[in-house]
């Protein structure tokens, strides 16, 4: 995973990294070592964990695949990314994690809605 192109995470059933790519390390303005073993809470910050992910990575734990997008912020305007888990068994019958990629979709959406601004966000309510 260390050296898997793209925003490439495994989470593990603790909600704290196991691995990440360097992709996503860059992300977060981080080394990939200083990653490992942090809570997932930490990273993304407690709300956005509690609203968007924890549920969904609940569910990932539970066996079942996760696709959603979610809009960050970038320079005032939003990036459309699509998230995609999929559960990592142990070998010993449980879920060691969940792996997640993370996608840039915002051209793909920008040309299936060219007539609606969607990328615009209102920095005083914090996207």
């Amino acid at each position: 995973m260390a050296f898997a192109a793209g925003r490439l995470s495994l989470i593990g059933t603790d909600y704290c990294f196991i691995a990440t790519s360097e992709d996503t390390a860059r992300h977060f303005g981080r080394q990939q070592i200083s990653l490992m073993g942090m809570p997932l809470a930490e990273v993304i910050g407690a709300h956005r964990f509690e609203t968007r992910a924890r549920a969904r990575l609940d569910a990932c734990f539970d066996g079942k695949l996760q696709s959603y997008h979610v809009a960050l912020p970038e320079g005032g305007r939003a990036k459309i990314m699509r998230c995609d888990m999929r559960p990592v068994n142990s070998g010993e019958g449980g879920i060691l994690g969940a792996l997640v990629y993370m996608t840039d979709v915002t051209e793909q959406v920008k040309r299936l809605r060219p007539d609606q601004d969607l990328f615009a966000v209102d920095m005083r309510h914090g996207a």
